[in-house]
């Protein structure tokens, strides 16, 4: 693979995962109008119209393959989300974060023993410093595993599916159906659970129905699409350690926003993440 490419690659996951970064605060506000697999539902609901005016420029690539491809991503994408937000009822925010930053070590193994790619030891490396430097600017010592992180555990492994189908598909389809289909699926199958579930279907109030807007058109429409491009020059295994960036950038977010501080600990856990996808940077040849 050419240095360009894969540089290319990253940036664009980089900008994804800034975009990510900024969600937290506007996710926050929304669900306090609105319940929590409903809310994933109306904003994946509304990412996919925004598809409708392109569908003519696409429609001759949704066969049955990129149909099924897609639906494939959006089932983990949906069992990731909707896990994720249940799980976040019954533990700290603290344990969720740890616990979902496993989904590097997933994506590593799956990559390796399915996709049979051989990582070389530089991934290794990186793998091991994203992972240290998650647990010390995530975990507290009051760490406890309950029913909030089993959910949270296996909301890491749809997390790292998610990585793996993505960076398979992504070769063999085109950006636009594929993240189209990714979508739809995961707003049809949250809108279901969420009214299985009998969950309240919100207030619509004008504020945070503008965030949810911002939230399913940058940060759903633009950023899945960008997922999905960006993978497309980088393994699974640097994908998913790019993404460990997203926790840094809300952090400087909410250091200007909202003027909160952070330890020494954190900061040091930051640290490594950064060197950890900086070991991941090729050397030019």
């Amino acid at each position: 693979m050419k240095l360009d490419e894969e540089l290319r690659s990253s940036l664009i996951l980089l900008l994804l995962t800034l975009i990510w970064g900024t969600t937290f605060s506007a996710i926050k506000i929304c669900l306090t109008y609105f319940s929590p697999v409903l809310f994933v539902g109306y904003r994946f609901l509304i990412a996919s119209l925004v598809f409708m005016p392109l569908i003519g420029k696409f429609k001759s690539s949704l066969n049955r393959n990129s149909l099924l491809a897609g639906f494939v991503i959006g089932f983990t994408n949906f069992l990731a989300f909707v896990l994720q937000t249940i799980g976040l009822k019954f533990t700290s925010a603290s344990n969720a974060a740890f616990i979902t930053s496993l989904n590097v070590v997933f994506v590593y193994l799956i990559e390796h023993f399915t996709l049979r790619e051989k990582p070389s030891k530089r991934l290794t490396l990186a793998v091991l410093f994203a992972l240290t430097g998650t647990a010390l600017s995530s975990l507290t010592e009051n760490l406890t595993f309950g029913f909030g992180d089993i959910l949270i555990f296996i909301c890491s492994i749809a997390c790292a599916f998610q990585v793996v189908t993505i960076s398979f598909f992504s070769k063999k389809f085109e950006v636009l159906p594929l993240t189209f289909v990714e979508i739809l699926t995961t707003s049809l199958l949250s809108l279901v659970t969420g009214l299985l579930m009998g969950e309240e279907k919100g207030k619509f109030m004008f504020f945070p129905t503008v965030l949810m807007i911002y939230l399913a058109v940058i940060a759903t429409s633009l950023a899945l699409s960008l997922q999905i491009l960006g993978q497309r020059g980088v393994s699974a295994t640097k994908a998913a350690i790019i993404y460990l960036l997203e926790p840094i950038f809300a952090s400087f977010f909410a250091i200007i926003w909202l003027g909160e501080t952070y330890s020494l600990r954190q900061v040091t856990g930051y640290f490594l993440i950064l060197t950890a996808l900086i070991i991941t940077i090729p050397k030019k040849t």
